[in-house]
């Protein structure tokens, strides 16, 4: 429980549960919100609540984040329990427990808690996935004490760039090009947009790619070890949100082996996306 705001505990041992390591393990998340006597408003209040808290912990936590999509989503899924006779069945997205109340009275007893890992050693590897069970950092409850005291302004600017880092999640499977823009929107969202100017000639000051450098350097200790990706990231932004370029895996995403480019590309956006949480939880300390 995390300051009697909200808590994340395990669906019932009975609820369907994904047996592999590597999946989309469901929880269930309580929190506090003003309630009201009309469904609308109380859904809609419900749904603001949620998705902020998941929003901020897809930056706190290394674990992917989210909750249920905004519209119903159908699609065509494999039926494979029977290996020699496979089928599709046209069905829609979606995960749903039986008996489950959408409003309690008070938060549920917890039952095991979560581990807390030092933070040093919880980022030591990066916004890695992990195949154990799920952990945050020792300090997740100053990072979202910082996150609910921040000013109005900068609360703004850091809920958009968290908006921009969680749909990168989203993108990332049907667009590498797309996602890259995210990812990197998340950081512009904090940056400062002011135009100085010279006083001599009236022209500005300093150019968004420096902006944008400086930033990195700012909030990403270890940014001079890694001047491929210092000297490319934006200019790669500008080129693909542009219309100049795309990554090979959107252009050709039948080239499974298309060589030295596509290993550099794919390469800049793990990595990439490794400097973009840095960033954004150094930006949270410091403010």
């Amino acid at each position: 429980m995390l300051k009697n705001i909200f808590q994340i505990i395990p669906v019932p041992n009975e609820a369907p549960q994904v047996s592999y390591a590597l999946g989309d393990h469901p929880f269930i998340l309580q929190f506090k919100y003003l309630s009201s006597p009309d469904f609308v408003i109380n859904q809609t209040r419900r749904t603001e609540q949620a998705t902020k808290y998941t929003r901020f912990l897809n930056v706190i936590s290394k674990s992917r984040v989210f909750k249920s999509p905004r519209y119903n989503t159908n699609f065509w899924a494999l039926k494979t329990a029977d290996l020699d006779n496979w089928s599709s069945e046209w069905t829609q997205e979606g995960y749903i427990l039986k008996n489950f109340e959408n409003e309690v009275k008070n938060f549920s007893e917890p039952g095991d808690l979560i581990k807390l890992t030092a933070s040093d050693i919880y980022y030591n590897r990066g916004h890695v996935r992990s195949t154990s069970d799920f952990e945050l950092p020792d300090d997740v409850e100053i990072m979202l004490d910082k996150i609910f005291s921040l000013d109005l302004e900068k609360y703004k600017k850091f809920e958009i760039a968290c908006t921009w880092f969680s749909q990168n999640q989203y993108l990332w499977p049907h667009s590498s090009s797309a996602a890259f823009i995210a990812i990197i929107s998340s950081l512009e969202s904090l940056m400062d947009k002011s135009g100085e100017k010279c006083k001599c000639c009236g022209q500005p000051k300093y150019s968004i790619t420096k902006k944008f450098s400086k930033f990195l350097k700012d909030y990403v200790p270890d940014i001079d070890k890694m001047p491929y990706e210092e000297n490319l990231i934006y200019k790669t932004r500008s080129d693909l949100a542009h219309g100049a370029d795309l990554f090979l895996s959107d252009l050709e995403p039948w080239g499974f082996f298309s060589g030295n480019q596509k290993i550099n590309q794919d390469s800049l956006q793990r990595n990439t996306y490794q400097i973009v949480a840095t960033a954004l939880l150094n930006w949270l300390k410091k403010n």
